[in-house]
């Protein structure tokens, strides 16, 4: 088909394309445009007997078609309809995509940037429906002589006065159009008395005169049409020959009228839409799922909605926000991080996902609270709290085991804070500190595990709960075989086997063997007794198992720089030179290793060495250790596992 250019007049900013479609181009608008449903703003001629254009949103699925079309038809706002936003009906439109649909949503005349003036009778709906359904027959041809639109396959669909529209355009039979959607359809006219019994007289001369299936969606506390109101209008329709199921859904929040811009309502109407299609020849299988919200969580009466002292883990702060929250419109979500944070949403698509996803930054852990006017709140379960293990007093800084300065000064810190608290660490040496709120034992957890760290908590509140943490058996040998033993410790280790359980056994890098017994920790009472030696040990078993890992040898000294110039290591940038000057930080066993392109990691784990070369290795090629404890090792020669 050849493309027709017209030279009309056209607005600033409107484009002619293709067989006539104008489409906006305004970047104000272009800015808020969805690309994930390829919106766009298009401007179609309405009623060739009053011309005027109308301003209509388009979404499309990925493809080319041909796509059945779904035209939805929007409502009115109390007020000067030129004031009215750009309807897009987000849930609905994103339903009738997933499906596959091409969906067109038209502003009738004199509605936001449609042209023309909205003109209304009073007390005759039935020719108020009448006229502005052949604007709406306008915009389905117009979109019928699209190439990637199925003419034989069309919905039509409205919410409120849009649904009495819809069921208007029912009277004039269109061809290709299969089924109508009317959601809490209906004509208010406040100043007329009757404006009830006209409306449910023009239902059932609309009825008479339609040959299209439709399906009524209507709730029992719809504050702008009645349930006797809405009941007769069904009534008439259906007795005159209209052909229409009603899903009358009964009370929904607290005020049904809302319904269909209700997240809530999608399990409700979702179901029920994709039967009628079905039933009447059109597409009702989701074929994509990741264009609708999850399911949102159900209410759970956990307090009423307005009770904002019920709110938990939040503060003042917190309780100003959720006033806020309660005095903005629908759809809305509030949700709680478990540090006490709070963050609301409201409007536009799926407000709950976007709250929590501006909640979870910097790895926060939040729980929806309430969803427009319910209170989904599911209070989660802590992090349970290990018993007490007297292993050292809460306030004896010396005798946190793996830590160096810095950690003992955020230990010193810790122990400033005012309860709930919690401080973990691994064996790293790496430590986090989480306080306030909700569960801070998991969160400092959640903060110290990062990059696959094995993390065990010290203390919470006042007590000391550590435990130190037991290595995996590495079946190195058995564990009554005293010869397998790396050191001449017949008598040592055969006393350690006669004890009871718990207990561990430990090897200095000396030969000294270490054991104990102690009810609370062996392995960690072992290993503090090394340190204040000052000998490197490692375990050798623990219980039943032998945990030893052979360590790698360490390379000769190559007195390349001295150990404390950190100026003279390769390769690193400034933030490498800052976890060097960590690493001599240090005390103990320890290794540090470095790669050409700037990487850099250390270790004083069981297994220094291997834990710097290994940690170092996952992202970068060419990781070679640089020191060990106390000696530069560094060589042009590669020193790698």
């Amino acid at each position: 088909m050849k493309s027709i250019v017209r030279a009309v007049a056209m607005p600033a900013g409107i484009v002619i394309l293709g067989i006539g479609l104008l489409e906006a181009q305004k970047a104000a608008e272009s800015d808020a445009l969805d690309a994930q449903l390829h919106e766009k703003i298009l401007m179609i001629p309405g009623d060739a007997a009053d011309p005027a254009l109308l301003q209509v949103t388009l979404f499309k699925p990925d493809g080319e078609g041909p796509f059945p079309l779904a035209v939805l038809n929007h409502g009115k706002s109390v007020g000067d309809p030129r004031q009215q936003e750009r309807y897009r009906s987000v849930y609905e439109a994103r339903y009738f995509v997933s499906r596959g649909y091409i969906v067109v949503l038209p502003m009738l005349r004199g509605f936001a940037g449609s042209g023309g003036v909205f003109g209304a009778s009073g007390c005759d709906a039935e020719r108020d429906g009448l006229h502005e359904a052949k604007d709406i027959r306008a915009v389905i041809q117009f979109m019928a002589r699209q190439p990637n639109i199925d003419p034989s396959r069309i919905v039509v669909s409205g919410q409120s006065y849009g649904g009495w529209n819809t069921l208007a355009l029912g009277t004039l039979n269109i061809p290709g159009v299969k089924g109508l959607v009317n959601f809490a359809g209906g004509r208010k006219a406040p100043d007329c008395s009757f404006w009830e019994t006209d409306l449910a007289d023009a239902a059932g001369r609309y009825g008479k005169r339609t040959r299209i299936p439709s399906i009524w969606f209507y709730g029992d506390n719809d504050e702008t049409f009645s349930a006797a109101t809405w009941r007769e209008m069904y009534r008439r329709y259906t007795a005159a020959g209209g052909t229409a199921e009603l899903v009358a859904y009964g009370k929904f929040l607290k005020d049904s009228h809302n319904f269909l811009g209700s997240v809530e309502a999608l399990p409700i109407w979702m179901p029920k839409l994709d039967a009628f299609l079905k039933s009447v020849g059109l597409p009702g299988a989701n074929l994509h799922p990741e264009l609708l919200p999850p399911p949102y969580p159900e209410p759970t009466g956990f307090a009423s909605i307005d009770d904002v002292n019920a709110v938990p883990f939040i503060g003042d702060k917190g309780r100003e926000d959720y006033r806020a929250y309660l005095s903005e419109e629908m759809p809305r979500a509030f949700v709680i991080g478990l540090d006490g944070t709070t963050v609301s949403s409201h409007g536009g698509y799926d407000p709950l996902s976007r709250a929590l996803g501006l909640c979870e930054k910097n790895k926060r852990t939040c729980h929806p609270y309430a969803v427009d006017d319910q209170v989904v709140w599911v209070a989660p379960a802590p992090t349970p709290i290990p018993t007490p293990t007297h292993f050292a007093s809460i306030d004896d800084t010396s005798a946190i085991p793996f830590l160096n300065e810095y950690g003992r000064q955020s230990y010193s810190k810790f122990l400033a804070l005012e309860n709930p608290r919690a401080f973990v660490m691994a064996i790293d040496g790496t430590s986090a500190t989480s306080h306030g709120g909700f569960d801070p034992l998991g969160r400092a957890l959640e903060l110290c595990q990062q990059n696959d760290r094995k993390c065990t908590t010290y203390a919470v509140n006042d007590e000391v709960v550590w435990v130190t943490p037991i290595p995996p058996a590495t079946h190195f040998a058995d564990i009554h075989d005293v010869s397998a033993v790396p050191v001449s410790s017949y008598g040592s280790y055969q006393q350690f086997l006669g004890w009871a359980k718990p207990r561990a056994f430990v090897i200095a890098s000396d030969g000294t063997t270490i054991s104990s017994r102690k009810p609370f920790d062996p392995l960690g009472e072992a290993l503090k007794q090394c340190q204040q030696i000052h000998r490197m040990c490692r375990p050798y078993a623990v219980d039943d198992d032998v945990v030893w890992v052979k360590p790698m040898e360490i390379p000769h000294a190559t007195r390349f720089a001295e150990i404390d110039d950190v100026s003279a290591v390769p390769y690193l940038g400034e933030s490498g030179r800052k976890l060097y000057r960590m690493f001599l930080a240090f005390n103990g066993h320890r290794a540090f290793a470095i790669s050409p392109d700037g990487a850099c990691a250390f270790s004083r784990d069981f297994d220094p060495l291997a834990s710097a070369l290994d940690s170092c290795g996952k992202q970068h090629q060419g990781c070679q250790l640089y020191a060990v404890d106390d000696q530069v090792v560094w060589s042009t020669v590669a020193n790698t596992r």
